[in-house]
C-alpha cells in the first residue's frame, strides 16, 4: 500500500473501527476515512479520492453490500470482514472479494494489502 493511500473503513462496532483504524495507521496508510452506515460510505467513495475500502458485511440493521456495488463500478480494491466465519455470507458476484475473520491482526490485514 502506498504511504499517502486513502482506506475507507466501514464498520459499525466502534472497538473494532478503532482497533482497525490503528493497525492501517501503523501499516503506513496516510489517512483513514470511517464510516458507520452504507449510505455515508457510498457518500463518501463519491465524494473522496479512495484508494481501497475495509467492509464489515453485516452493520447493525443493514450490509454493506450496496458499498461493495458502489466500489466495485469505481474499480477501487475492498475486503470483506466479518464476525462469521461463513464464506455463505459473502453473496456469489463478491466470491473473489477476500474475507478477513473478525477478530483480525494486523498480520492478516498487511497480508490482505500485499496481494
Amino acid at each position: 500500500m502506498r504511504a499517502d493511500a486513502v482506506v475507507l473503513l466501514v464498520e459499525d462496532n466502534i472497538i473494532f473501527s478503532l482497533d482497525a483504524e490503528d493497525m492501517l495507521r501503523r501499516l503506513g496508510v496516510a489517512a483513514v476515512v470511517t464510516c458507520d452506515q452504507a449510505k455515508a460510505a457510498i457518500d463518501v467513495i463519491d465524494s473522496q479520492a479512495i484508494d481501497f475500502a475495509v467492509l464489515d458485511i453485516n452493520l447493525g440493521t443493514e450490509t454493506s453490500l450496496p458499498v461493495a456495488e458502489h466500489l466495485r463500478a469505481a474499480r477501487i480494491p475492498f475486503v470483506f470482514v466479518s464476525d462469521f466465519d461463513d464464506p455463505a455470507v459473502v453473496p456469489p458476484e463478491f466470491g473473489d472479494v477476500p474475507v478477513l475473520a473478525k477478530p483480525y491482526t494486523m498480520e492478516g490485514l498487511g497480508r490482505i494489502f500485499s496481494l
